[in-house]
């Protein structure tokens, strides 16, 4: 029922954020989202580079859209901003999309002093090289990186 589209999906989900309860299982049709700079597009065909979905630091970043809105996760959460705002796009992708380079995404919400995003969500490991670039051809832009 939380992840129904009907107001009481709505509504659960509203209280599941009120109380910070960490959700145990993202659904694979579960839209998820990430900002994009404009160095990490294709300057010819504006495509996703693969690059985009790397992060060394472990526990690449995202936000399941029905917490949080389109411009909320492209301007980011973070305060002080981590990129321009204003400059940044929004790739969406599925929950399912990850699974099926074999990797999985768990909610993972931050409550820090810069950061506070209930929508908060991570892969549970570092992706290698073909599985960023079955993402980058899964994925799609859904709000362009100006410039881009």
């Amino acid at each position: 029922m939380l992840w129904s589209r009907t107001f009481a999906g709505s509504w659960l989900r509203r209280r599941c954020a009120r109380a910070w309860k960490k959700l145990d299982h993202i659904p694979d049709r579960e839209r998820l989202w990430r900002a994009i700079t404009p160095e990490n597009v294709y300057k010819k065909g504006g495509g996703i580079k693969p690059s985009f979905f790397r992060d060394r630091r472990g526990g690449y970043s995202c936000d399941i859209a029905v917490f949080s809105s389109a411009e909320k996760s492209r301007r980011g959460y973070m305060s002080p901003p981590a990129w321009n705002p204003d400059d940044a796009g929004l790739v969406e992708f599925t929950a399912g999309h990850v699974r099926d380079v074999t990797c999985d995404v768990r909610h993972e919400p931050l409550n820090t002093a810069a950061i506070v995003n209930y929508s908060h969500a991570e892969f549970t490991r570092e992706l290698t090289a073909m599985e960023e670039d079955a993402m980058s051809k899964r994925a799609r832009i859904v709000i362009r990186a100006k410039g881009r």
